[in-house]
């Protein structure tokens, strides 16, 4: 049998660093998930369902029978902060961001030279 991880960081992460953290659109309703496996059908889903908030609860979750020799299918819910993206990410949108704002600024420049040249 298998296990399932569930990221739960309150929305989209990825468009809120891409776009903006305060966009409405990332907040999405809370989903309940610890009643994913109960939805599916699993046996004993509210014993098969963990949720972890921090790094020593996860490995303790990990560590146990359930996980590392499984009879019948996990769920495990890993809550994140909102705003945790991997440093590379975060750098590469800075720089993104940054060539964004130099075209914009150079556009603005060159059409003040054609105002002033006409």
């Amino acid at each position: 049998m298998n296990f399932s991880i569930i990221i739960n960081n309150n929305g989209y992460t990825i468009e809120r660093a891409i776009h903006g953290e305060e966009q409405g659109y990332n907040d999405i309703s809370p989903w309940r998930f610890q009643t994913l496996l109960e939805f599916f059908g699993a046996q004993n889903s509210q014993d098969c369902s963990h949720r972890v908030s921090t790094k020593e609860e996860m490995e303790h979750i990990l560590a146990l029978p359930e996980y590392t020799a499984p009879k019948e299918i996990q769920l495990l819910e890993v809550c994140m902060e909102t705003m945790d993206i991997p440093w590379r990410l975060r750098d590469q949108i800075a720089i993104v961001n940054a060539r964004i704002q130099a075209k914009k600024s150079a556009t603005m420049m060159a059409n003040r030279v054609a105002v002033n040249y006409n």
